[in-house]
């Protein structure tokens, strides 16, 4: 499949799912006007994606913050590859302040029966 990438704004993320490298990562600021309209591509290419690779993938989420109606996609793509792609990991970084963020990477841990990395950061 070819790579998709969608460039960040200051209310979007970057999104690069790039097969050819395995790379695929989400990260930044999501609180989209329509997250409906953004996520929907997001889930297209990645659920096309997972139908033919069942062995998993690694899924790098870097968000710095993200809104209420990001996070039912992001629970939904993680609810995607629960079913399609078990194998999965998820990768969730966090600032090591942000203690919020880090609940929330336990919250989605516990729900979603994939392997997920906690995986702290702190500014250089």
């Amino acid at each position: 499949m070819e790579t998709f990438i969608i460039n960040s704004t200051d209310i979007t993320p970057q999104v690069t799912f790039d097969p050819s490298e395995n790379q695929f990562e989400i990260s930044g600021r999501s609180i989209p006007a329509d997250a409906d309209q953004f996520y929907s591509a997001v889930h297209s290419w990645l659920s096309s994606f997972v139908k033919s690779h069942k062995e998993g993938i690694s899924l790098n989420m870097n968000l710095e913050y993200f809104n209420t109606a990001s996070h039912k996609y992001i629970a939904e793509l993680f609810r995607m590859l629960k079913e399609s792609s078990p194998e999965s990991t998820i990768n969730w970084y966090y600032h090591v302040d942000d203690d919020e963020m880090k609940q929330v990477g336990e919250i989605f841990d516990r729900i979603f029966d994939l392997k997920f990395n906690l995986i702290t950061y702190q500014d250089d």
